[in-house]
């Protein structure tokens, strides 16, 4: 069910209002329903506002992308510490696809040895040194490592120590898979934004027009889609029998004009 030009309960106007709710007597607990939905065969769909772009809100999800995703600015998360204002958190970036574990582990008699989580273990390549760094918690002669591998590292007091203590771990390793990723070329472009941005046209603007925007099977344009000319049946096919007797008839023309060129030479 849906409106266009729908003013809500709100006082907000839409410009079109979808719901899948309907009533009558069903099995409640059995929910399908989905409000709206699109497809298409170059881009799914696109929202722009002039304020705030698209809000999503979602008991078991918010929003779920199947898919690689890209940003052109930060990735924030908000935190409710129980002030009037909620605190801003921003997501690490890397150059390459990397994935964290850390803990503390306790050195005994200067040794100790530490085992990555299995889960770890199958998502981090083995293409790709892991990379560790152990902090000792409290005095020491310092730590180096003694073995490394995928699956966990070795440690040791320097100088042949023998302490007994804690240290902190944190192990950075490449994504299995990851190793060198590639990304689109129309998306690393510098003028990709530029294309999007002409294309999410406000129609209502009756002064400007859309900038087109379109996928030849290898590039990204957004130039004027050329349509090849319509040819109508009658010009793309001719029946085998009509271009026989045209053919014929013009043979029979031809050969009458010899004829008619003999008998006057004759004459």
């Amino acid at each position: 069910m849906g409106a266009l030009a729908y003013n809500s309960s709100g006082v907000i106007n839409y410009g079109g209002y979808f719901t899948s709710y309907t009533s009558g007597t069903g099995k409640q607990n059995e929910i399908s329903g989905i409000g709206s939905a699109s497809y298409g065969n170059f881009m799914g769909a696109w929202c722009r506002g002039e304020v705030y772009g698209l809000t999503a809100k979602g008991e078991r999800y918010g929003m779920y992308i199947d898919g690689r995703t890209y940003t052109n600015d930060l990735i924030v998360n908000l935190e409710n510490t129980g002030k009037n204002e909620r605190t801003a958190t921003y997501v690490p970036t890397s150059m390459t696809a990397d994935i964290y574990m850390k803990g503390i582990g306790e050195l005994k008699n200067g040794k100790a040895s530490i085992k990555f989580d299995e889960n770890y273990i199958d998502l981090i390549s083995e293409k790709v040194p892991v990379i560790v760094t152990v902090t000792p918690i409290g005095e020491c002669a310092g730590l180096h490592l003694t073995n490394l591998k995928t699956s966990g590292f070795a440690v040791s007091e320097n100088q042949k120590g023998t302490s007994n203590l804690q240290f902190t771990w944190v192990a950075i390793a490449t994504r299995k898979g990851y190793e060198n990723p590639q990304n689109p070329q129309e998306i690393l472009n510098s003028n990709f934004d530029e294309k999007i941005d002409g294309m999410m046209f406000n129609e209502s603007d009756t002064e400007n027009s859309a900038q087109p925007l379109w996928w030849d099977g290898k590039e990204l344009k957004n130039t004027q889609i050329v349509k090849e000319k319509q040819v109508s049946k009658n010009e793309s096919e001719t029946p085998k029998h009509k271009t026989y007797e045209k053919n014929k008839k013009n043979q029979d023309e031809k050969s009458e004009m010899s004829k008619k060129r003999l008998n006057l030479h004759k004459n």
